[in-house]
């Protein structure tokens, strides 16, 4: 009997002991927060954690009294039961008083219901924290709440990159309340005040002063070369070694890279770096840019293509189209490209500007030049009865034929000329015209 009234913490209870634990833990690291550096981004979680805890420790108790109830109903309804029911009576005697006697005994040694209890007091206790969290946060701004700022470190960086970083900065501006001379670079931030990570209110102001490195009196530092090109920058380092004296070795010609952002023949960065400190003797490098790194494609033949197919066939090879003009062209029908810049086959660099020339068709201004052909022409001989001396002459007055035939033998001659279209020839026989012989080369 005993066994059977032995009470059990609701499987609710541990778990919710568990959360306060964890709840409490980070509500005192949010304080803390809060007291270092006046944030208050933790104390919104703060809050919507204990309103959490509060609904879940209400849940439990009202978790709690309903089981109660429904034990104590039950216990009634078990003595209504064995009351009803004489044949038990009787069986058992006094037996069964005992029942009841025992449970009212157990209750009264159960004491406190100490779940409910201690979820009760938590819950005031968290209760407690949410007004004092809201109190310190909205109406009384102590520990530090409210609009504070975390200075920035500025400490070891160059006065003249760090006062125009906003991005670093933010609301502060730099002021120089000393200048001093140190082993550090000129213009080396040596010390700042406000420290670096300190949480100032906004009526402390926003002025971060700070001490400036003079540097040392006889050291040179190395100038900014970078995107200059290489001939001002070996000048500008000649001209400052004998400004202090000095001897440098500058070497421009060993180091050279290619650069998407720095122009051909200027220089990409120094060695040593800038603002380091040069010494009598010393080295100086200039890695000097190659340009952009290209790769060689092969010229494709444009001759025939049209200006659009020319443009796709350029592009398709990472070549970019120059100049496109036209001309009178006999060898290619109008429309097509007729000239190109960079012979096909050839090997040029991605990014090439091509010239080409569209014709406009054959020149209506001139004529096609004729193409001559030989033709055998059968000339005619007088019936003289004598030797006689024959010349033949073309339509320009040119001899073109002298000979000396016996007409007693020989009616004719033939002769192989070479012209175009309709040429007229005469015939002069010792010395006289004698007629004129149309030849028609294009038959």
């Amino acid at each position: 009997m005993n066994q059977q009234h032995d009470r059990k913490p609701p499987a609710g209870a541990n778990w919710i002991w568990v959360m306060g634990g964890c709840y409490l833990l980070y509500l005192a690291a949010s304080m803390l927060m809060r007291v270092y550096d006046g944030t208050t981004e933790m104390v919104g979680v703060s809050i919507v954690g204990a309103v959490v805890f509060i609904v879940c420790g209400i849940g439990m108790i009202w978790r709690e009294w309903r089981n109660d109830r429904r034990a104590k109903e039950e216990r009634q309804r078990r003595r209504l039961e064995e009351a009803d029911d004489p044949e038990a009576e009787e069986a058992d005697g006094e037996a069964d008083e005992a029942p009841e006697v025992f449970e009212d005994e157990e209750e009264e040694r159960r004491g406190p219901n100490w779940p409910v209890i201690g979820a009760v007091a938590a819950i005031l206790v968290f209760v407690a924290a949410l007004v004092f969290i809201m109190f310190s946060t909205v109406f009384s701004g102590s520990f530090q709440g409210g609009n504070t700022k975390r200075v920035p470190t500025v400490t070891g960086l160059l006065y003249s990159e760090a006062s125009v970083d906003t991005n670093l900065l933010g609301d502060f501006t730099l002021e120089i309340v000393q200048e001093k001379e140190s082993d550090k670079p000129a213009g080396t931030i040596l010390s700042q005040d406000p420290t670096a990570n300190s949480a100032i209110t906004a009526d402390t102001g926003t002025v971060i002063q700070v001490v400036v490195s003079t540097g040392q009196s006889d050291e040179v530092l190395m100038p900014d070369l970078a995107d200059k090109d290489y001939v001002t920058a070996s000048a500008q380092l000649k001209a400052l070694a004998k400004e202090n004296g000095m001897t440098l070795n500058i070497d421009f010609s060993s180091r050279t890279e290619y650069s998407n952002e720095i122009e051909k023949d200027h220089v990409i960065s120094t060695i040593p770096e800038k603002d380091s400190v040069l010494s009598d003797g010393d080295t100086v490098v200039l890695v000097v840019s190659l340009g952009k790194e290209t790769q060689q494609v092969d010229m494709p033949g444009l001759l025939g293509q049209t200006e659009d197919m020319a443009r796709k066939m350029l592009t398709s090879k990472g070549l970019d189209v120059g100049s496109v003009e036209h001309e009178y062209s006999n060898d290619y029908p109008k429309g097509q490209v007729c000239f190109q810049s960079v012979n096909e086959g050839t090997k040029v660099d991605q990014g090439t500007a091509i010239n080409i020339i569209i014709s406009d068709g054959p020149d209506p201004n001139t004529q096609p030049i004729p193409t001559e052909v030989t033709k055998t022409v059968s000339f005619t001989l007088p019936d003289a009865g004598a030797v006689v001396n024959v010349d033949v002459y073309d339509s320009q007055g040119n001899k073109v034929h002298s000979g000396t035939y016996d007409t007693n033998l020989e009616g004719g001659f033939q002769l192989d000329l070479k012209g175009t279209g309709k040429q007229v020839y005469t015939v002069y026989i010792d010395g006289a015209k004698a007629y004129d012989q149309t030849v028609d080369f294009d038959s």
